[in-house]
């Protein structure tokens, strides 16, 4: 059995300081085959031309001469290698704000004292920017939407489903400018900038989210949750009184563990399983999957950072890379095992509180629609729920996400 030989990799591009133009990179031919243990990993086939360090000349005397050869062209497009040292770069760490340097755009106080960072932004101004909590842990957050300096809005909180990060509602940026609603949209423990913790549940990022509405200077606001993101959203609205949170919406939210599963894929059913009780098992497959999406993550690196363009392709990118190269998975198993266990509050606790809207696809396989209609049930006459026919769990969030947020800016 003969051997295959080691491809060469993005990274071997850096280090033989070769001029890559954007034209070439984008038709990189994709080779697999190359064995590691018992996985399969796909690089990136790349064979530069390393231009020669001297040029030989000959003469009129027929003497050879030796002139140095022209400096290389500047790469016209950032590596994948050094995006990642960026972006690791910039990861906070676990002790105290990260010291970012001269990559810091601005600093301000929160109204109890935080200190509060802004960063350079991936997709819009102000979509990123770091706050320091009061046990010395971190957490980004995005500001979308119409911008607020005085705090005379009312501000909607938008939960990510799982995994995401702050970047995902960029797409809710015009809808937000254009209704005078400000979108504040928070990142939890272990995605984006926010400090990766171990064992966080479903009510201590609430508490997070409060604390970083108070920093912020907003007494009153909206949430929506959608997907994942819904048992936050509830568990801030439970937390907080009705004079905080004027209304909750669950945007084809995830139910409680005990809620039944009916009209949920087996699939979806066995990672949430995993995920919970074998988190490690759960660790080494996330690994694999990352390894067969790094290839192309790198090639759309490069190709983003050297068109500088934000359309809607490149933005998904951008999310992607956020969700996959900036703190690796650990806060992605720690995401579902917090929405897959206890919540740390109860259902009927939300009786007393706010207005609460649903909206659910009736062929939704991840997050059927048996599980909302048993946090209805639950919850009392102050929920209302929405089915959607014929819709699944994405199409559901293109057709009743702007009718959802429409309602909710309506509580003032």
């Amino acid at each position: 059995m003969s051997t295959l030989p080691r491809p060469r990799i993005l990274m071997r591009a850096r280090k033989s300081s070769t001029a890559v133009s954007v034209r070439a990179l984008g038709s990189l031919p994709i080779k697999t085959s190359w064995p590691l243990g018992k996985q399969q990993m796909r690089y990136v086939s790349i064979k530069p031309k390393v231009p020669q360090k001297h040029r030989v000349r000959s003469t009129s005397s027929g003497e050879k001469k030796t002139i140095p050869a022209p400096p290389l062209a500047p790469l016209q497009s950032l590596n994948a290698l050094k995006l990642a040292r960026r972006l690791a770069g910039n990861r906070p760490r676990e002790d105290r704000v990260p010291q970012t340097g001269g990559s810091t755009i601005g600093e301000s106080r929160g109204r109890n004292g935080e200190r509060i960072l802004q960063l350079p932004h991936v997709i819009y101004p102000g979509d990123t920017n770091i706050i320091e909590l009061e046990d010395g842990r971190v957490m980004s957050f995005a500001m979308f939407g119409r911008l607020d300096p005085k705090r005379e809005m009312i501000p909607m909180v938008l939960e990510a489903g799982t995994p995401g990060t702050r970047l995902v509602y960029q797409a809710f940026h015009e809808w937000g400018w254009n209704n005078f609603v400000p979108l504040i949209c928070p990142d939890r423990p272990g995605m984006g900038y926010s400090t990766y913790v171990k064992s966080y549940t479903v009510v201590s990022h609430a508490q997070d989210v409060r604390a970083l509405m108070r920093a912020l200077g907003y007494r009153k606001y909206q949430i929506l949750g959608t997907s994942g993101g819904g048992p936050f959203a509830l568990a801030v609205a439970a937390l907080a009184p009705k004079s905080e949170v004027l209304a909750t919406g669950i945007l084809v939210g995830a139910a409680p563990i005990e809620a039944s599963r009916r009209g949920q894929k087996p699939g979806r059913w066995w990672r949430e399983f995993v995920l919970t009780v074998f988190p490690w098992w759960a660790e080494m497959r996330l690994k694999a999957r990352i390894s067969r999406k790094w290839p192309n993550l790198q090639r759309d690196a490069v190709l983003l950072q050297g068109l500088q363009t934000k359309t809607r392709e490149v933005r998904k990118v951008l999310v992607e890379l956020e969700k996959w190269l900036r703190n690796g998975i650990k806060g992605y198993v720690q995401d579902w095992r917090a929405g897959n266990s206890y919540w740390g509050f109860e259902l009927e606790a939300l009786r007393e509180k706010g207005p609460i809207h649903m909206v659910y696809g009736t062929k939704d396989k991840n997050t059927p629609l048996a599980g909302g209609r048993y946090m209805q049930d639950r919850i009392g006459l102050t929920c209302t729920l929405k089915e959607i026919p014929g819709a699944d769990h994405y199409t559901a969030q293109e057709i009743g996400g702007w009718e959802l947020r429409e309602r909710l800016r309506k509580y003032k």
